[in-house]
């Protein structure tokens, strides 16, 4: 019995292998942007809620974020400074500006999960865009 060989021409196959190879890097800066953007327009939405409020102005100067790489990629970390002492900074009281406290009072912030849901559609169109950049 005679065999049949086939043959294939991989080199294209091995660019594209090798260009994705190197995506990782381009993703990642350009993940980190769009982290960025996302994570400030939450701060900003969430620094809009406080100052809305009376009794909880104070605490809008407070609510800062930090972007930090970590095993999974890129992370963000949106609200207030707690215990960040001084004048002027009310950060610690926005657990009761959030969630009330057992004596009644405050609550009147919306869920910082509102303010991440409205961001989420264009947190994901723009991380789409971010990893057909990279892999174009």
């Amino acid at each position: 019995m005679t065999r049949k060989y086939a043959s294939f021409d991989t080199s294209q196959v091995r660019a594209v292998a090798a260009d994705f190879g190197n995506a990782p890097a381009r993703i990642s800066r350009n993940v980190t942007s769009v982290m960025f953007k996302s994570a400030q327009n939450i701060k900003k939405s969430m620094r809009a809620q406080a100052r809305e409020r009376k009794h909880w102005h104070a605490v809008a100067g407070d609510i800062t974020f930090d972007i930090e790489p970590d095993v999974d990629g890129v992370s963000a970390e949106i609200g207030p400074e707690i215990g960040r002492s001084g004048r002027g900074h009310q950060g610690s009281l926005a657990f009761i500006a959030y969630n009330g406290s057992s004596r009644g009072g405050g609550g009147t912030i919306r869920d910082p999960e509102v303010d991440l849901m409205e961001e989420l559609p264009a947190f994901e169109r723009f991380m789409e865009a971010a990893a057909i950049k990279a892999l174009g």
